[in-house]
């Protein structure tokens, strides 16, 4: 097969892929712009638990707090319990998280320091879906109630202060449409860069890309197909309706006795990918919040690769997964759950196949003329700098859109262009752990 004939081929695949990404950010940001959710405060019901657990977070865990402090809601009817774990290592010349928050509860108003709680996890071998399981089995008394949520967000989200009521309106909108409380709703993250590094940012504004291209979009998809699949088990409905979406583990609102029913698994690396695959077998829709946190990018480029490679150990994971939901025979369909277990794999090959197909379409079309460059190049621009021109100038039109400088735009460019090193990263740690017989780790990551 000549250069011309593989350079054609490639550009037609980042053109048509760039294309239907384009029209999913364009819907995306419409929607985000038209949902208005609103309840009376007298009104508010819902009582939200949350969860941030925490290690190593004493330089962000303060901005964070503050977030959830200044909330519209009543302050009755939520609570914050910061998870530490005893994994943290103890420094003479530096305050633990726990110190950080309790130093900080000193300077609050009483009132508002009873919204603050600070829990342990005593053991040194948890990660984050050990803390997190915790403080559930130890507010189960509590998530036992009707009108309970378990809330889990990160240590560095950064949200609206009407998250909390919007939250609220949408439950009470879909509890009076389907006569009960919903399992589930994810608010999705954008994602803030305040360091130096350009390329760095780039991948920052790369990922709130992701965001608004693919994680809304899916979660908007699965939640709507699983009103038309309704209770059918016919296969050519699940082919047309049955749709995966992943949880994220911030931003994640979990109805209380759902998740005493179905805790985050400790058995695997990344406890909230999977958790979206079982919501989906048992066909439980998962409701977007039609509001953003702000999150933080890696400050260096080489932490965000770090941070890729640990976002990429579902790969691995899924499968065996999806094998336990089986075995427990948590499904609707054991045909959907197959179809759904596919549906996750295929982003992951792309993802790991992402930097091969684009600079193997600019080798090739290099090899085969100029032409073939021009027409690389104009499936790139429609790929990557006409879709983050477009939420550069547009993110600061939404409610906690943050921002992003023009020259990340250009910069991003490396980064898009070597986006699989993480997944390739992930791909030889599990690799190298299978050949010496030990479990992969899971790398923490800094956001600043």
């Amino acid at each position: 097969m000549s250069a011309a004939v593989i350079a054609s081929i490639l550009c037609l695949i980042i053109l048509l892929r760039a294309i239907r990404n384009l029209y999913n950010l364009l819907r995306s940001l419409r929607w985000l712009s038209s949902n208005s959710l609103s309840r009376q405060k007298e009104d508010a019901g819902t009582r939200f638990i949350i969860c941030i657990p925490a290690l190593n977070e004493q330089n962000t865990i303060e901005a964070t707090l503050d977030k959830f402090l200044d909330q519209e809601y009543p302050r009755s009817l939520y609570s914050v319990y910061v998870v530490t774990t005893s994994r943290e290592r103890r420094n003479a010349a530096r305050p633990s998280t726990a110190e950080v928050v309790e130093a900080y509860r000193g300077r609050l108003s009483k009132e508002k320091a009873k919204l603050i709680n600070v829990v342990n996890y005593p053991k040194r071998d948890g990660r984050m879906a050990h803390q997190i399981n915790y403080l559930a089995q130890r507010l189960t008394s509590s998530l036992t109630r009707e009108n309970v949520y378990f809330v889990i967000y990160n240590a560095d989200s950064h949200i609206l202060p009407n998250t909390l009521s919007r939250t609220d309106a949408q439950i009470a909108l879909a509890k009076k449409r389907t006569g009960r409380y919903p399992g589930l709703l994810q608010q999705s993250a954008l994602y803030q860069y305040q360091g130096r590094d350009r390329i760095a940012e780039g991948a920052g504004l790369h990922q709130t890309l992701w965001t608004l291209m693919h994680e809304v979009p899916k979660i908007r998809s699965q939640s709507s197909g699983l009103e038309r699949l309704g209770d059918s088990r016919r296969r050519l409905s699940i082919l047309l309706y049955s749709r995966i979406a992943h949880c994220v583990g911030h931003g994640l609102f979990v109805h209380g006795r759902y998740y005493l029913d179905h805790p985050f698994s400790s058995d695997i690396l990344n406890e909230d990918l999977p958790y979206g695959l079982q919501a989906c077998a048992i066909r439980e829709s998962i409701l977007p919040i039609p509001s953003l946190e702000l999150a933080s990018t890696p400050a260096r480029l080489s932490m965000v690769y770090r941070q890729k490679s640990v976002w990429f150990n579902p790969f691995f994971e899924f499968l065996s997964f999806g094998r336990q939901l089986s075995a427990r025979r948590l499904y609707k369909s054991k045909f959907e759950l197959g179809y759904l277990v596919v549906q996750a794999y295929i982003p992951l090959f792309i993802w790991l196949l992402h930097s091969i197909i684009l600079l193997g379409g600019l080798l090739f079309c290099v090899l085969a003329g100029p032409w073939y460059v021009a027409m690389w190049c104009v499936a790139i621009s429609v790929y990557w700098f006409i879709p983050a021109a477009i939420v550069t100038l547009y993110r600061r039109r939404l409610d906690n859109g943050g921002t992003n400088s023009f020259w990340s735009i250009g910069w991003g460019v490396v980064y898009v262009l070597s986006h699989s090193i993480g997944p390739i990263w992930s791909v030889m740690r599990w690799g190298r752990a299978r050949l010496l017989h030990v479990a992969p780790d899971k790398p923490k990551t800094e956001a600043l």
